[in-house]
């Protein structure tokens, strides 16, 4: 943790078991921050950055991230607007499976969009509503 905002992390790319054989894991040192706008707009964005306490591990490919992040601009009490960005480099991955996987990063959002469903249906406080996560 760099401030209370911005981070360092290590995530990791494991291709699916029939793949495996040709193509390598691939993992990602990023630097992530995050801004809280007057208007409840969130942004978090990350790079790509090296970092002395994540040296490369044997076996796996160090993939490149040039931008990725989110934009989520309330929309009312109930609805928001979701904008993804990513231009990521995997290594050793055919360009055709690296498009099959940023589309699929994409998708995340339907995840998200089920589990803030289930969470209304349920009548639970979701954790970013809590007080602690809300200056109003």
């Amino acid at each position: 943790r760099l401030d209370p905002n911005t981070v360092i992390v290590q995530l990791r790319f494991s291709p699916p078991k029939l793949l495996k054989p040709f193509i390598e894991d691939n993992d990602f040192i990023l630097l992530r921050t995050e801004k809280r706008e007057e208007d409840g707009t969130i942004l978090v964005l990350s790079r790509s950055v090296h970092h002395k306490g994540a040296p490369p591990i044997k076996g796996i490919k160090r993939g490149t991230c040039d931008i990725a992040g989110f934009i989520i601009r309330p929309h009312g009490r109930n609805a928001s607007e979701v904008i993804y960005l990513t231009q990521a480099v995997l290594k050793g991955v055919p360009k055709y499976l690296e498009v099959k996987w940023i589309i699929k990063r994409a998708l995340i959002l339907a995840s998200i969009k089920e589990f803030v469903n289930k969470e209304s249906r349920n009548n639970n406080v979701p954790v970013w509503r809590s007080p602690e996560y809300n200056d109003s």
